[in-house]
């Protein structure tokens, strides 16, 4: 049995190989680690400043990911182990060219160095496939994202708990989105078939999850996940209720 104890759930280099080995349906997706004297010198390029003299690793690392990104395919999808910075949309996950890749890495890096006080690791990327998706307009404040069908599922050991539309209105809006379509957006094409795959993912992965589950123009698809309790549920789901009061009454009966 895989001693877990150690391991970082929320990275995709943990869940994605077992969902994958499943046979579960996510986008085609090539891993690139990068070493650690190749992610400090990455980190002193934030900002697009350059440096005297980098580590011939980031030089290495830069070479592995644009042979990625030429099998994977352009328009390509970009991301590390733990976030795309899909809110800076074309400067970030999207990535449109082989000239355009090391400007996303850069940017992304600094992403992550900044996106919290001590920052998310970026020692592991991503180059995926750029699914093909149902658009329900852009967001021209996310530096023109396109909205998509998309549902974060929470389950337990291959048990559904709740399920939320990704995308609250306000979000939207805040990005530039009209709201227009947005009822549509909110309601997949068949129920039963979004809680059958989380069911199927929450077995290939077992814990306690959130999986975000992508309408596709080719089905539906897994394209992320992360540990429950560290993901955002709706505002007055019952479900995050009920854990809200199950952990208030552990920290008062330990005293706390």
């Amino acid at each position: 049995m895989t001693d877990i104890s150690n391991m970082d759930l929320n990275a995709l280099s943990y869940w994605f190989p077992l969902l994958e080995s499943a046979g579960l349906p996510v986008p085609k997706t090539i891993i690139v680690p990068m070493c650690a004297d190749a992610s400090l010198s990455a980190s002193y390029l934030i900002g697009g400043d350059k440096i005297e003299d980098p580590h011939p690793e980031l030089d290495i690392f830069f070479q592995k990911m644009k042979t990625a990104a030429d099998q994977i395919g352009y328009p390509a999808f970009l991301r590390t182990d733990h976030t795309s910075g899909k809110h800076e949309f074309s400067q970030t996950c999207h990535v449109t060219s082989a000239e355009t890749l090391n400007r996303n890495i850069f940017r992304l890096v600094e992403f992550s160095e900044l996106c919290s006080v001590f920052g998310l690791p970026h020692n592991n990327w991503a180059l995926r496939e750029l699914l093909p998706v149902k658009t329900f307009g852009t967001c021209p404040n996310y530096s023109d994202m396109p909205v998509a069908r998309e549902f974060r599922m929470f389950v337990n050991d291959g048990r559904v708990e709740c399920y939320h539309p990704y995308w609250p209105l306000k979000a939207l809006q805040d990005g530039g989105h009209s709201g227009d379509g947005y009822q549509d957006l909110c309601k997949p094409d068949n129920e039963e078939d979004l809680l059958d795959l989380a069911r199927r993912a929450g077995r290939a992965v077992p814990g306690h999850w959130s999986i975000d589950i992508l309408d596709t123009q080719r089905g539906l698809y897994i394209i992320d996940m992360a540990v429950a309790c560290e993901s955002y549920h709706w505002e007055g789901c019952d479900v995050a209720l009920r854990a809200q009061e199950e952990m208030a009454a552990k920290l008062l009966d330990m005293g706390l």
